[in-house]
């Protein structure tokens, strides 16, 4: 079923372009039309970070499940969300209850024991580390490549020189964009490494024509509510090979399966990590229209690009470098010149525009500058400051107006606080 947010055809425009122009984006958008939120107090589109956009589908399935007197793990939902994530990735595919929890156990079916060093990206959100330490792992920070964004390839072999005995390598795809996997998955297969990806930002980008979760001996997806794809919450696995997904699977039930017969067989240590038919069944219906979506993201987020390319503007839209914008989870800001703000800094910038109802973030941490992860190892390889960027908001909500108040409130707030 497609929503009529997508029914209208949009303009397609080159920002690098002299005379380039915004996209037209309908006024409509899946928030506005949505059965679940009219009961709900209206907000500016960009005083909320993310908007679930469900459609009129969602309901139906969520009543079908709520019919059924089952909620469940063993559902039609979830087997036909995993079929169709399957058939997208051109990969096995299984589903679990959050993205925190499939990236602990895509590191168990890797065999990660306590004691084990893990190489992992020196940027990303705090669960990515944190899934390590949850098996008792030993996370080695590897350094970004410039500007923060992507493992640095010369930093992981540097790791592998200093930890020899590092036998996996979890990258976090920061934001959705991953400029060095192809170097890094070189280099994993060289080495003869494990490669895991990190991909809760990262549903529905490509590079080189691979999905970002595809390219290792597994991939692990988030479907928070603030993510691309979203069922409040719910994660993923994706997997090279058949062997990988059913030990997958026997860990994710309790350490077993159903046989034949209807029976649950115990064969090893597990836990209890399905999603529920509830979850399943609202990822189900945002998977019939995800491709609109994932378009409506892009013209939104070239609408950021060709609002912040005037003169005047303090900042502009990280981009690639073909210039396409880096992110479709939200619009990356940086300073002007692609310079970044002091970590203290750019929470102060989020926190005035948060009171200006203007919904920004601060960038992703140096995980080794929080508290719990400061005793654990990191391999530089870019000298400087360790800055991070602002994160504002890019979803289905939002229109060109939005994105025209979020650029026009950023560059005031940047002035009048002195953080140019």
């Amino acid at each position: 079923m497609h929503h009529k947010l997508f029914t209208k055809q949009k303009d397609h425009f080159d920002p690098t372009s002299a005379n380039a122009a915004a996209p037209s984006l309908p006024d409509s958008s899946p928030s506005s039309n949505s059965t679940l939120k009219k009961q709900l107090p209206i907000k500016r589109p960009e005083s909320q970070f993310f908007d679930l956009g469900y459609s009129a589908s969602a309901v139906h399935h969520l009543t079908e499940v709520l019919g059924s007197g089952y909620c469940g793990g063993h559902s039609t939902f979830v087997q036909g969300s995993e079929e169709l994530l399957s058939e997208r990735l051109r990969c096995f595919f299984g589903l679990v209850c959050n993205g925190t929890v499939a990236l602990e156990l895509a590191l168990r079916v890797a065999g990660v024991t306590p004691g084990q060093m893990v190489a992992v990206s020196a940027r990303s959100f705090v669960a990515t580390a944190n899934a390590i330490l949850s098996l008792g792992g030993i996370p080695v920070f590897v350094d970004q490549s410039e500007l923060g964004i992507g493992m640095c390839p010369d930093s992981l072999k540097r790791t592998f020189a200093t930890y020899p005995e590092i036998r996996t390598v979890v990258v976090a795809h920061l934001y959705g964009s991953a400029p060095t996997i192809g170097k890094i998955h070189a280099l994993c297969a060289d080495y003869q490494k494990t490669l895991i990806e990190d991909a809760a930002q990262g549903f529905g980008t490509s590079v080189a024509g691979r999905p970002l979760g595809t390219w290792g001996r597994m991939g692990t997806f988030s479907f928070f509510s603030n993510k691309v794809l979203s069922c409040g919450e719910g994660g993923g696995v994706a997997f090279a090979s058949e062997d990988d997904n059913q030990l997958f699977r026997e860990i994710r039930y309790h350490g077993g399966r159903i046989n034949d017969s209807g029976e649950f067989v115990e064969s090893r240590h597990g836990t209890n990590a399905r999603m529920g038919a509830l979850q399943a069944a609202l990822l189900f219906s945002q998977l019939q229209t995800v491709d609109q979506h994932l378009q409506y993201r892009s013209d939104l987020a070239r609408s950021y690009q060709v609002s912040l390319s005037g003169v005047s503007s303090l900042v502009e839209l990280a981009a690639d470098e073909a210039g396409r914008p880096l992110s479709l989870w939200c619009a990356v800001l940086r300073r002007k010149g692609g310079r970044l703000w002091d970590p203290q800094a750019a929470k102060h910038l989020a926190r005035v525009l948060c009171a200006h109802d203007i919904a920004c973030r601060p960038g992703m941490p140096w995980l080794s500058s929080l508290p719990h992860l400061r005793q654990f190892q990191e391999v530089k390889a870019n000298p400087g400051e360790r800055g991070i960027e602002l994160l504002c908001p890019l979803h289905p909500g939002m229109d060109n107006s939005s994105v025209e108040r979020v650029v026009e409130d950023v560059n005031r707030v940047i002035l009048n606080e002195n953080l140019a």
